[in-house]
């Protein structure tokens, strides 16, 4: 019988692939047949044998011996003998077994089944969870419904083979595979032996399903509010939405309740989060935070955004986000807009406001209320490649103090453009008309309404030229140079109020923009020509980019009269600027951004950051910035390896305008295959006054289960560049 496989059809058991060929004979060679995959195990009641030898009776007991694999519901199971009851449908397997599913493979004495009811169970069994690296073993493990499994006696760990850093036990745990559930009870935590954490009952998700439940809470300890423990619980609603609510207690100022919901449809989305304490101990005050984001998409084109946040006080970051970036903020802003876009045309209605936190900011320097805003865009293709525009708003500007009203902009525009391979080129002409209807003026004699119209004309021109270079030809350079000119004349615009102009920062981009100013309540008269080079280098083999160099400079053939008030503009020329960025090796980095005051024959800005990377968990970051007359500081971060699975981590922001520290923090970190632990102590700078904090933070992470304590690794991956990340 060499060459196919004896058989025996004793519904739902199968051994062939057709009934016709078998012999049912009481003793059988069966060949070893079956390649464990789940793709090819099969489904439905069907059931595959296969053994090296076999005695098979179609109506009473088969057994199997050698090399014993039955396979059925998508799964296999292997051991050295196995016995079938064809009227039970049932059959028990003995030595050396084994169950392979897609997700799971348990190993264990001996075991049985019934092919009836999809019941199972093993004794002194181990198991592997083949989607997540997990694995443990049990006194037992019973499978109910082809569904569910109860493991009593439980013992789980992510760490590989022989290494047991931290486990968690149970006395039994019910995992429930549909709704991919897992229940447990009287559970703890052991770490390196020892216990840090129980419970008489933990629910928790399997797989990628959401499930509600008390997360391990986060703690730290820092100088404004003394020790910090939240605990955050997660609630699954529903499919769409869920909520995180955080109970946080801080010692010097009291319980605190964070709650941020969120939430899915077809068409929308949104995150509301909110924070309350009540009666702050050291203020004496309730102090409160919430933010609302929303977005809306309809088939039909409109959109419907909000994206706005509060806080009671000012200081509210500085005291309880425990962030350099909290200490920095001035102003929260609250938008909301209603929007529709089409293929041609895009329009909308939005409403903006601020809360400004920083009290030096004055009365007069507050930006101002959008109350309403009208918008639109267009834009148009016409024959022979010539193309329109057409841009605008209407918007009421309100503030308690200053000018206000209503002001209207009108921006139509046409363009020529040229293309080929190696060239670019487009004039353009565009008209900008404004209208002002004012409620409130600044001075005595400015007019309550006005009207201003300024044409500007721009030609702007771009070459492309690229070439193999080195000696077996590895590298390609490009030379991109650009040239633009701008003309804009005079119109006086002295008494227009103005409501959000202002003067951008001075970058590459800013010198081939139209008007120098932000927004329109000033149109900037020019006569200007600003030109640009750029080369690049590539690696032709692999398209690494090596090298990256730009040099930019405006030129201006006349006055420039139109100005804010109190600006002084001194120079026929801008500032010249250069970029380059540098790939020096895979393992160096550079890049650098320089700005030369011509009027002033002095660096005007100055940034420069070099980073170190040679390998996945080493990184060594320097830079430094110059701003005349704004700042200077330098900045050193670093991750970096001292010794078998230790890491040092660590930053130092300084100012040296100010001859002080900005931020520091230091720390360390063990790592091994399935923990780590870190411990980092930061000092920053926590308010606009030059106050300082101090701050403490531990984590342990078990790789595969979870983490306690601070999120200190989502910490450093903000404040060191590279951290944690993939080598190129």
């Amino acid at each position: 019988m060499a060459g196919w496989a004896a058989c025996l059809y004793v519904a739902p058991l199968a051994l062939a692939q057709n009934q016709s060929e078998c012999e049912v004979t009481p003793e059988t060679v069966v060949p070893q047949a079956l390649t464990i995959a789940p793709e090819t195990l099969p489904t439905g009641s069907q059931i595959l044998l296969s053994a090296d030898r076999a005695n098979l009776k179609p109506d009473g007991i088969s057994t199997l011996s050698g090399d014993v694999t039955v396979s059925y519901q998508g799964r296999a199971i292997t051991a050295d003998s196995a016995r079938y009851d064809a009227q039970a449908q049932e059959f028990d397997v003995v030595g050396n077994v084994e169950l392979i599913s897609p997700n799971l493979r348990i190993s264990g004495a001996d075991a049985s089944f019934s092919s009836l009811t999809d019941d199972g169970s093993f004794s002194q069994a181990s198991f592997e969870l083949l989607d997540r690296n997990g694995r443990g073993d049990a006194g037992s493990i019973e499978v109910a419904d082809n569904n569910r499994l109860i493991l009593r006696d439980v013992r789980y760990t992510a760490c590989p083979q022989g290494q047991n850093d931290w486990r968690f036990l149970a006395p039994e745990i019910e995992i429930d595979q549909i709704k991919q559930i897992g229940v447990g009870r009287n559970v703890r935590i052991e770490f390196k032996g020892v216990p840090i954490l129980y419970t008489p009952f933990i629910s928790f998700p399997v797989g990628d399903a959401r499930k509600s439940g008390v997360l391990l809470p986060d703690f730290g300890t820092n100088d404004r509010s003394g020790f910090d423990v939240a605990l955050p619980y997660y609630w699954n609603i529903a499919p769409n939405y869920d909520a995180m609510i955080t109970p946080r207690y801080l010692s010097k100022r009291g319980a605190q309740i964070g709650i941020d919901v969120r939430y899915l449809f077809a068409n929308t989305e949104g995150d509301f989060e909110t924070e309350f304490l009540a009666n702050d101990d050291l203020t004496d005050s309730d102090r409160i935070f919430g933010r609302w984001t929303h977005t809306s998409r309809f088939d039909n084109g409109f959109r419907f955004e909000v994206d706005a946040e509060d806080v009671s006080d000012g200081e509210y970051f500085e005291d309880l986000s425990g962030s350099l970036a909290g200490a920095s903020l001035t102003h929260l802003e609250r938008t909301i807009e209603i929007a529709h876009d089409s293929r041609y045309l895009s329009v909308g209605i939005r409403g903006q406001a601020f809360n400004t936190l920083d009290d030096t900011v004055t009365s007069l320097n507050e930006p101002y209320k959008r109350l309403p805003q009208v918008w639109f865009s267009s834009q148009f293709g016409g024959p022979n490649q010539l193309s329109g525009g057409l841009r605008g708003d209407i918007t009421n500007f309100d503030r308690a103090i200053g000018a206000r009203g209503w002001r209207a902009d009108l921006q139509p525009s046409l363009a020529w453009p040229f293309h080929g391979n190696a060239y670019s080129i487009e004039p353009r002409v565009s008209l900008a008309h404004t209208e002002y209807d004012l409620k409130e003026v600044n001075f005595v004699g400015q007019p309550e309404r006005q009207t201003r119209t300024v044409p500007i004309y721009s030609l702007d021109g771009q070459l492309f030229f690229e070439r193999l270079i080195g000696q077996s030809g590895s590298r390609r350079q490009t030379l991109e140079p650009r040239i633009r000119y701008t003309h804009i004349p005079f119109v006086d615009q002295s008494d227009i109020p103005v409501f959000d102009s202002g003067n951008p920062d001075v970058n590459l981009v800013q010198l081939f923009r139209d008007n120098r100013y932000t927004s329109v309540d000033r149109i900037g008269d020019t006569d200007q020509l600003s030109v640009g080079l750029t080369t690049r280098l590539f690696n032709d083999e692999n398209g690494r980019e090596l090298l990256s160099a730009t040099l930019g400079q405006t030129l201006f053939f006349g006055q420039r009269s139109v100005r804010l008030p109190g600006e002084q503009i001194n120079g026929d020329s801008s500032n010249l600027i250069a970029q380059v960025g540098l790939g020096i090796s895979r393992s160096w980095s550079a890049d650098v951004e320089y700005q030369w005051e011509p009027q002033e024959q002095e660096t005007a800005k100055a940034v420069v950051r070099l980073q170190y990377r040679p390998g996945p968990s080493k990184v060594l970051n320097l830079s430094y910035r110059f701003q005349r007359s704004d700042l200077e500081q330098s900045d050193l971060s670093f991750a970096w390896p001292i010794g078998n699975n230790w890491n040092l981590v660590g930053r130092w922001n300084y100012s040296l305008g100010e001859r002080r520290t900005l931020e520091r923090f230091a720390g360390v970190e063990y790592s091994r295959c399935c923990w780590s632990a870190r411990l980092v102590s930061r000092r920053f700078l926590n308010n606009r006054s030059g106050g300082q904090d101090t701050a403490l933070f531990a984590q342990i992470e078990l790789k595969g289960l979870t983490s306690i304590g601070a999120r200190v690794d989502a910490f450093l991956e903000r404040g060191i560049l590279g951290y944690g990340q993939e080598l190129d």
